[in-house]
């Protein structure tokens, strides 16, 4: 529940403003505090307000704020200019989530690498970094699988192809 993240978070800065907080617990409220506004929000989240986040959080990295931070900033880039020009930050955003060691945050940050072609209208290139997704969750035993699964399902019939890949059928069997 969003609503209710946020006005944790909301809490936690005004405890964290009365008693003392880390760097890094100041990055992580922060960091929530502005993704969940965007959560709920209808109106699109100031740019500098994401940059001056990340300024924040990249000071206490690793941690799992960043990434999602720069996944978001990849997005509103993507949204306000070119699906290419998100690129730097998914991939920045992907290289701190491996610095977390964090299976699923790497899963979801992968994830909004492969809908990154998608708005690039990119097919091929979608179904091979959610090849590389699933690849991830089999290694490391995410709980992304079922979220992989589904949208690599979907993209091979996008491709008219789902036939094609029997190591996604196969996958999806024993996933079952």
């Amino acid at each position: 529940d969003k609503h209710a993240a946020l006005g944790l978070y909301e809490r936690a800065k005004r405890a964290g403003e009365a008693v003392g907080t880390t760097p890094a617990e100041r990055a992580e409220i922060r960091g929530r505090i502005l993704l969940a506004r965007e959560h709920l929000s209808t109106e699109r989240t100031p740019i500098a307000d994401v940059d001056d986040a990340i300024t924040i959080a990249r000071e206490a990295a690793p941690n799992r704020t960043l990434p999602e931070l720069l996944v978001l900033r990849g997005r509103l880039r993507m949204e306000t200019e070119a699906p290419d020009l998100a690129r730097p930050f998914l991939e920045d955003a992907l290289t701190t989530a491996r610095d977390t060691g964090d299976p699923d945050l790497i899963a979801e940050v992968i994830y909004a690498i492969a809908f990154n072609r998608y708005y690039a209208n990119d097919i091929e290139a979608m179904y091979e970094t959610l090849l590389e997704a699933r690849e991830h969750v089999e290694r490391s035993g995410s709980n992304r699988a079922g979220q992989i699964l589904n949208s690599t399902g979907n993209v091979a019939v996008l491709r008219g192809r789902l036939s094609d890949d029997p190591a996604v059928l196969a996958w999806a069997t024993a996933r079952a």
